[in-house]
């Protein structure tokens, strides 16, 4: 009945009061320098993103900013483009936000001094960075230059010195999941790290799934996991909910007193492990399974359940087969749009859904967008729709045969390289190569099409080993060998030894 009272779960923090003592604790020793930040660590969908957004209201009430950046497991981006974007968005906001003439001169001649003639080679990484200064395009430099990584670096942290020193308030630096960062990035943090020692006006904090960390194969994340421990950062490990603070959850979302609440409360954290993202999830099934139901009757106008049955239910240990009876009961074209986004990663962006959407003749943004109503995913401004977490992305995932996932990544790979081509899309390029790449040679006859995705996959290799990712520039190697023809040796000799020499060079560095 569309005319029932539906769920409606709370913003408030629930069973967190310890932490965000912590929280408020080190962003107050920021100011004496004792503390550059916070690192929460915990497994998944324990509540690491949600209590990293309780920094909002201590940045808002210092005056400060806060900048997001949230890496993907899929990494379809290039290399530091999560940080980059965000260090776009602040010279968006100081472009905005600056309205004294002296003052943006101040700042425009500062920012040349520091960056000097290399602020070009930044702007490749930061298109706002004009907004700021004036830079000398007679410099011809290239973000892609070997020996210009650590360069990079430098002139990530010079830049963060400046607008630190001209902001109002501090400058908080959020990133999430940042198990899935890049190696780059990760040397990029170390860097804005160290270099932000002396800075009281720059206070990180890092969200990460420690047990990723612990277990990547990844040497390089492996190293930088146990280097962050020795920056003076203060560490939170979150733990699932106690029963109290399922309780808590569940008492405000039925609006009933934590006394009533409590036998269910009980139950649920039992299933659920405590863990807050299942037990929402729970909630939801219940309803929809009418074992948790509004009453009508008389003046007991309120949530009621069927112990019994909840009791008797059987669920599994991490509470995943509840997203999967979820998904299956959808309509047929918003498991399609689920499928589709699946198979982009943990979001999608507008551009991308309106390359796809021309090449299946559907409007995907409309079907994502009650999906989104659903709860699966997020819209996030007017940019893209995000899964509301990556366990959600993983199951949809999972939903698809592995001929069809193939069959997707092929079609989609060929269908966005086609607009990246036209649109000279470096961004799009990668994404497209990565989706190929995803579904493999099988599912490509075409010996051009296989010679030129070879080809694709060393241009864009170079570029990631010029940035010292060499795990990923390996990857874009091998791949680039598997699409080479039996007789590519005879018929394509140049690319198939600049392929494996590149895979080489590539193995020596990573020690390999």
């Amino acid at each position: 009945d569309n005319h029932m009272p539906q769920l409606m779960i709370s913003d408030k923090l629930y069973g967190r009061d310890e932490e965000m003592l912590k929280i408020q604790e080190a962003y107050k020793l920021r100011s004496t320098g004792v503390c550059l930040g916070v690192i929460i660590t915990g497994e998944a969908s324990v509540g690491k993103s949600r209590l990293a957004r309780s920094i909002d209201e201590l940045s808002w009430q210092n005056n400060g900013t806060v900048l997001r950046g949230k890496f993907d497991q899929v990494q379809e981006s290039q290399p530091l483009s999560v940080i980059a974007n965000m260090f776009n968005d602040m010279c968006q906001l100081f472009a905005e936000a600056v309205r004294s003439q002296g003052m943006k001169q101040n700042l425009a001649s500062a920012l040349e001094s520091a960056l000097g003639s290399q602020a070009r080679l930044l702007s490749r990484f930061l298109p706002n960075l004009p907004r700021l200064m004036t830079l000398n395009f007679t410099q011809n430099s290239s973000s892609y230059c070997s020996e210009s990584t650590q360069v990079i670096r430098r002139l990530f942290c010079k830049t963060l010195q400046v607008l630190s020193f001209y902001s109002p308030g501090p400058i908080t630096i959020l990133l999430d999941d940042v198990q899935w960062a890049d190696p780059a990035s990760l040397l990029l943090i170390s860097s804005l790290l160290q270099s932000s020692k002396d800075n009281k006006s720059v206070f990180f904090f890092f969200c990460i799934r420690d047990n990723d960390c612990q277990h990547s194969p990844d040497s390089t994340v492996n190293s930088w996991y146990q280097s962050i421990f020795e920056m003076p950062l203060k560490h939170i490990t979150l733990a699932n909910l106690s029963e109290d603070g399922v309780n808590a959850m569940v008492s405000d979302t039925l609006c009933l007193f934590p006394r009533l609440t409590r036998p269910l409360s009980r139950v649920l954290h039992r299933k659920a492990l405590g863990n807050p993202f299942f037990v929402w999830q729970t909630l939801k099934v219940l309803q929809k399974e009418g074992y948790l139901y509004h009453s009508l009757r008389g003046t007991m106008r309120r949530w009621m359940w069927d112990m019994d049955k909840i009791s008797d239910l059987r669920i599994s240990e991490n509470v995943l087969f509840l997203l999967m009876s979820e998904m299956n009961k959808l309509p047929s074209d918003m498991r399609m749009g689920l499928e589709v986004a699946s198979c982009i990663g943990a979001a999608v962006s507008m551009t991308v859904l309106g390359i796809l959407s021309s090449h299946l003749k559907v409007d995907l943004a409309g079907i994502l967008e009650r999906v989104a109503e659903k709860g699966f995913m997020d819209r996030v401004g007017t940019e893209k729709y995000r899964f509301v977490h990556d366990r959600v992305q993983q199951e949809a995932y999972k939903t698809m045969a592995e001929h069809r996932r193939s069959e997707h990544h092929t079609t989609f790979g060929l269908a966005i390289y086609s607009q990246a081509c036209s649109d000279n899309d470096d961004d799009l390029l990668r994404i497209s190569l990565n989706q190929i790449n995803r579904a493999g040679p099988g599912t490509i006859t075409d010996l051009r099409q296989k010679a030129m995705i070879a080809a694709l996959n060393l241009k864009v290799g170079r570029r990631s080993a010029a940035l010292k990712d060499f795990g990923h520039s390996l990857s874009y190697f091998e791949n680039g060998k598997s699409f080479l023809d039996v007789g590519s040796w005879e018929h394509q000799y140049k690319l198939s030894i600049d392929l494996h020499d590149a895979a080489a060079d590539a193995a020596c560095a990573l020690g390999a």
